[in-house]
């Protein structure tokens, strides 16, 4: 689910990257002799609005605004919203800046009867969220008790910048209209509605105010992450929220646990009503551990307790071995890259801005979750392609370790939007005080490393309390590592599984094949907490066909046994057609790094001609696919050079061959050729056929082909390759390193262009049945016209079979788009026998002389024969099992047919 959080602003956006700084707030204040008190903060003290004593009008708009009114401008402005910036519980009231207005806009509330009074207290906590490039206005309070022909001011606030304003007011209403039968108030903004995006108001209260009601609002000295021998100054800020002047004792306790290891007990002398103090207590020196401060106000008669207390948990950790990360939340365009917004389980952090060095130490901000239980983070970022990863400390020993990831690089698309991420909280958790580190990253994932520098990013720390009972004994199976097509003879099921309990346990496994009869155990000893093996079960003499394979764990006294058993079906196929990998490069000519790109690309067309296909796929140049380009985009995460290799591997391609290693070994479930290749010199109408064999049977697959051009050359500034590799300082690159930033157009020959994507980047829709079984053949056509201005002894066709489920590619083909000689069928009767064929096959056709060629799907020469005539009979032992093309050229007459070799 999203909401969306930001006014489109109507200025040029400049994607440039800067540090940014707080301004310095600018603030006028423009009071009457009311006293009042602004108390800035993100969340009002507990049971403020009890400071009351007797309560005249309370407000949450909970029940919508149907008694208010709005006077002026405005009237589509305000709004109830479903937030609580303002710091109060959802929902809250929102003046929005659209449509946009020039005046004075009065938010009314209903009459309100004050009559016996002579003074009272208003309270409301607001937030305010002004443009970017805000040029000021005004916000205040006003009373009236004719029905809105006299208005007499209360409070006004003129906010000049474009920083936030987050605070709880108390003002002192003592105008003219108090004791009225007809009182009211209003909130009132004034001047151009187009400098501020939002004013939102919450829990207002009108009463009489208590004589004796003070609160701590704040500890200070734990905001930063502290380490075990600091010496820390601890202070709080008091307010005096009752009319009397009072003096009291303050305290303040640090307990780890249940025990109290420090106390400093300080006096406050004569505070009047809003006015704020600060204590400073004695100076503790840290121990490493996790504890909570406390703050006490001890006025006696305090006519409301409820808020005489409060609390900041943190830990104390070793400066020698804690990790402590860093970010840099940069700045683009105005919107910050890191952690605008974040809120689970009570924990409530709304517009924290960017954090010091990248790193935000909320410990103060404390959430509530039980062992077992799943739950939901409210999470938003100030800019796109944010990847936010979440790890709780579940055995409180204050380090982050890979099973204590909860959120595994869950992607913000958006900036300005909230994005609910589920998270599970562990059955191993400890019950108790914790910390929550919540990681966020610009275009790259921010999991691998919960201590990293974020080259675009940032942390943020909050204290977790968990609750409940841990989980002693849970065993589960994490995968089931088996291929989706594996080849006939003897295989080795295999499969992962975890301890996820807290004791170290020894269990059984099991693993069986359904309708096979097969079924082996093996037993997993000594696991311990996060620890993970793959268990390898007995040999299985496989034969082709459709297999079920169940995985159980056994674990006696298991408490979780959802996770024990994992299903999954594969292939067993009789041979494993030729295979070719593709790799999907995402490119531009104004990208300075992508000139690695142009270099692996090189080295991996050189090293393996037969079995790689690359395609460069450009952005933002003129040799732009659009389709390709949208489509590739969101997978390579925006960012270039990146690629893909099968669609299965995102990846740098400077690691594009470790990743072609890995998939040239997947058996495909069909090999892909290309027939039937016509081209009109005249017309440039291209057409040709894909055409695949089927050795086990899939489900929602299709074709597709790209026309890719090499050589390509061009003019202008757009054609300049940009480099980051010149002048030698990023090491050497293929020799560019060598020529100058940018390299000119004319010095430039772009090689694997993509220029067409003829069945969509998803392929074909229909190109292949719904479902296709073993040992069909399948083909589909192709066609485009050819535009002119490119090459055509410059472009290759190439061919992809795709699963269409997963989006990966299985299976791919190239081949030039003009050759020596047609590729056409002939017409005559032409055939082999038998086919498939074990050790020979005859030629049954009317040729003489003829010569003959046996490739493999590849297209490379694995037997040829000369004066080839009708009946020949030509031997095969030396050829592995597989589908091959048999062609015979007579004449300069070419005829193609398949055969298919299993020995």
């Amino acid at each position: 689910m999203q909401t969306n959080l930001l006014k489109l602003s109507l200025f040029a956006f400049c994607f440039t990257i800067f540090i940014s700084s707080m301004a310095q707030q600018s603030v006028n204040l423009r009071d009457s002799d009311n006293p009042q008190t602004t108390i800035t903060k993100n969340n009002a003290p507990k049971g403020w609005h009890k400071s009351i004593d007797e309560v005249v009008f309370y407000e949450d708009f909970s029940a919508g605004l149907d008694a208010w009114t709005v006077m002026g401008e405005g009237s589509e402005n305000w709004k109830i919203v479903q937030t609580n910036k303002a710091g109060g519980t959802v929902p809250e009231v929102s003046m929005v800046w659209s449509p946009s207005f020039l005046g004075t806009s009065r938010l009314v509330s209903p009459v309100i009867n004050t009559s016996g009074y002579s003074q009272l207290s208003l309270s409301f906590l607001n937030f305010i969220d002004p443009y970017a490039f805000n040029t000021g206005f005004w916000v205040s309070v006003e009373t009236t008790s004719d029905g809105g022909a006299t208005w007499n001011q209360v409070w006004e606030l003129n906010w000049l910048t474009g920083d936030i304003y987050n605070a709880f007011e108390v003002l002192i209403v003592n105008t003219p209209d108090i004791g009225s039968a007809n009182f009211q108030f209003c909130f009132k903004f004034e001047d151009d509605s187009y400098q501020i995006d939002a004013w939102n108001i919450d829990n207002v209260t009108l009463g009489e105010q208590a004589f004796l009601d003070v609160a701590p609002l704040s500890i200070s000295g734990f905001e930063n992450l502290i380490h075990g021998g600091d010496v820390v100054n601890n202070s709080s800020q008091i307010v005096n929220y009752g009319s009397e002047i009072v003096s009291f004792d303050v305290i303040l306790e640090i307990y780890e646990g249940s025990n109290i290891v420090f106390s400093s007990t300080k006096s406050v002398s004569n505070i009047a009503f809003g006015e704020p103090t600060t204590v400073a207590f004695d100076p503790w020196t840290a121990v490493i551990g996790f504890y909570t401060a406390s703050v006490t106000t001890l006025l006696p008669g305090d006519e409301n307790p409820d808020n005489d207390k409060i609390e900041h948990a943190f830990p104390v950790v070793d400066p020698n071995w804690y990790c402590v990360p860093a970010g840099d939340c940069f700045s683009a365009g105005g919107f910050i890259t890191g952690i605008t917004d974040f809120a689970f389980a009570g924990i409530e952090n709304y517009n924290s801005g960017c954090s010091d060095n990248g790193y935000g130490v909320f410990t103060n901000l404390e959430g509530t979750a039980e062992i077992g239980s799943d739950y939901v983070a409210n999470v938003a970022v100030g800019f796109q392609s944010q990847f936010v990863s979440i790890w709780i400390d579940l055995n409180q020993d204050i380090e982050f370790t890979p099973d204590e990831l909860v959120v595994t690089d869950f992607e913000m698309a958006e900036g300005g939007v909230f994005y609910e991420i589920p998270v599970t909280i562990p059955g191993n958790g400890l019950p108790g005080a914790t910390i929550m580190r919540v990681g966020s990253c610009f275009l790259q994932p921010s999991s691998p490393d919960p201590c990293a520098n974020l080259w675009a990013g940032e942390w943020e720390d909050y204290t977790l309390n968990l609750t409940g009972a841990s989980i002693n004994l849970n065993a589960g199976v994490v995968s089931i590592d088996m291929e989706p097509f594996i080849l006939q003879g003897n295989v080795i099921p295999k499969a992962t599984v975890k301890n996820y309990g807290l004791q170290t346990v020894s269990f059984p496994v099991t693993c069986t094949i359904n309708d096979n009869g097969y079924t082996s155990t093996k037993s997993v000893s000594d696991l311990a907490l996060g620890e993970e093996v793959q268990v390898l079960f007995d040999a299985w003499s496989a034969e082709p066909g459709i297999y079920d394979m169940e995985v159980k764990t056994q674990l006696t006294g298991d408490e979780v046994p959802a996770n024990d058993i994992l299903n999954t079906s594969f292939n067993i196929v009789e041979y494993a057609p030729p295979k070719m990998v593709v790799g999907e490069e995402g490119t531009g000519t104004w990208c300075g790094w992508c000139v690695m790109g142009i270099v692996y690309m090189d080295s991996m067309n050189m090293k393996y001609p037969e079995t790689w296909v690359g395609i460069a796929v450009h952005n933002g140049d003129p040799m732009v696919v659009v389709e390709y380009d949208e489509g590739i985009g969101p997978l390579i995460e925006f960012s270039y050079p990146m690629g893909l290799v099968d669609r299965t591997v995102v990846t740098d391609p400077s690691t594009f061959e470790g990743a072609f290693l890995q998939r040239i070994n997947h058996v495909p479930p069909a090999g892909i050729i290309l027939q039937n290749k016509s081209y009109n010199e005249t017309t440039r109408a291209l057409t040709f056929t894909l055409t695949s064999d089927f050795v086990a049977q899939v489900t929602d697959y299709r074709f597709n082909a790209v026309l890719v051009e090499n050589n390509v050359t061009g003019t202008g500034q757009a054609w300049n390759q940009a480099n980051y590799y010149s002048g030698g300082g990023q090491g050497p690159m293929g020799g560019f390193e060598l020529l100058p930033n940018p390299v000119p157009a004319e010095d430039m020959v772009y090689q694997d262009v993509a220029r067409a994507i003829l069945g969509g980047f998803s392929g074909a829709a229909g190109s292949l049945p719904g479902t296709v079984y073993a040992g069909e053949t399948h083909s589909y056509d192709f066609s485009i016209t050819i535009p002119e201005e490119w090459d055509v002894t410059n472009i290759e066709i190439v061919g992809m079979l795709m699963d269409n489920t997963t989006g990966r590619i299985e299976n791919a083909c190239k081949d030039e788009l003009i050759t020596g000689i047609s590729d056409q069928s002939g017409k005559m009767e032409f055939s082999l026998f038998p086919n498939p064929a074990k050790d020979a096959f005859t030629i049954c056709a009317d040729v003489k002389n003829a010569s003959l060629y046996v490739c493999d799907l590849t297209g490379k020469v694995v037997l040829m024969r000369e004066n080839v005539s009708d009946n020949a009979t030509i031997n095969l032992t030396d050829i592995k099992n597989g589908i091959y093309m048999v062609r015979i050229v007579e004449n300069e007459k070419v005829f193609n047919t398949k055969i298919a070799v299993v020995h």
